[in-house]
């Protein structure tokens, strides 16, 4: 209930302290006023606030963006060492110099906007740019969650647009010189990471007993990552962990499978001798969202034109190295 106290300076003007009770029960203050009425105002509106759950208290945002960071969002986070090591360096070198010692609820959405813009400033991709706002978001998003704020200052930020790149696919000739001039110990390595798009830390954790010769398939259970000392959990540098990260593993098949990578990764392979018949072109690595890829010597996923200039004499398959090209034709 809202109610107004009388109280007198020291030259006897009279002042009104207008009060009310927050969600809690405990005693608010909505301002001394030199008249009762004003008084009686200000205690109501706090209070119809109060009753309609539109209230909040604004002393919860006076706490430091750093401050809160580091005891409670970043804590919250139930993430690996790689993703909790990348956070803390892009923290400290990214949002702690302009937002560290700005109280929570001083960070408005123009201060947001004016990160943003140094940001560019400075050379930052639009790229990074996009993926850092996100992680600035999520930490606001849970300011709200707690109460501190009531809004989160990156909503309807101006983000700089991302101008995507077209990459260019390698000709058979210069996949030839690109494999030529690569070691013989590590040239196995570099076309099983092409074939299959595995990436570098499950082709490093490959053991002999992953690849099974009677289904010729390859399959991936482990990966090797790469965290600093500070943030690993065995004090290395390099750490071994189970893959996928949940707890379904279908059994292995002897065909293709594709679908999520957190899905086990079978790749096909076929024993036979890679120089005595055609295979695909080198191809980009699989996108992250697809789990496995064919491996060297697999058929291919969809029909090949034939009549293509790069094609195969023998089998109509696109040429690599050690394939006659067929020629193209003209019509009459």
């Amino acid at each position: 209930m809202a109610y107004v106290v009388e109280r007198k300076k020291d030259d006897g003007t009279p002042r009104y302290l207008a009060q009310y009770r927050d969600p809690e029960g405990r005693i608010r203050s909505a301002g001394t006023h030199s008249s009762r009425r004003a008084a009686e105002r200000a205690a109501n509106r706090e209070e119809q606030r109060v009753l309609a759950g539109n209230w909040h208290d604004h002393t919860l945002g006076a706490v430091p963006f750093q401050a809160y960071v580091e005891d409670d969002w970043l804590p919250s986070k139930h993430i690996e060492a790689t993703t909790r090591a990348a956070y803390v360096s892009n923290l400290n070198k990214h949002f702690f110099p302009f937002f560290g010692k700005k109280l929570m609820h001083q960070i408005t959405p123009s201060l947001v906007q004016d990160w943003v813009t140094k940001a560019a400033g400075d050379g930052l991709s639009a790229r990074s740019i996009r993926k850092y706002h996100t992680m600035l978001h999520s930490i606001f998003k849970r300011a709200v969650r707690d109460q501190l704020i009531v809004t989160n200052p990156c909503e309807h930020t101006e983000l700089p647009k991302v101008i995507t790149k077209k990459s260019r696919t390698l000709t058979p000739a210069e996949y030839k010189t690109l494999i030529t001039a690569i070691p013989d110990r590590y040239r196995l390595l570099v076309e099983t990471a092409i074939e299959t798009g595995m990436r570098w830390g499950e082709l490093i954790a490959l053991r002999p007993r992953h690849i099974d010769f009677l289904t010729k398939t390859v399959t991936v259970e482990e990966t090797i990552v790469e965290v600093s000392r500070r943030h690993s959990p065995t004090g290395e540098r390099f750490v071994s962990k189970a893959y996928p990260k949940d707890t379904t593993s279908p059994e292995p098949s002897a065909s293709t499978t594709t679908g999520s990578r957190r899905s086990r990764c079978t790749s096909r392979l076929t024993v036979s001798d890679a120089t005595s018949r055609c295979s695909p072109p080198p191809q980009a690595p699989p996108s992250p969202a697809t789990r496995s890829a064919p491996a060297p010597g697999s058929p291919p996923s969809k029909p090949v034109d034939s009549t293509s200039p790069f094609a195969c004499t023998t089998c109509g398959m696109p040429t690599r190295p050690g394939c006659s090209p067929k020629a193209p034709t003209s019509e009459a």
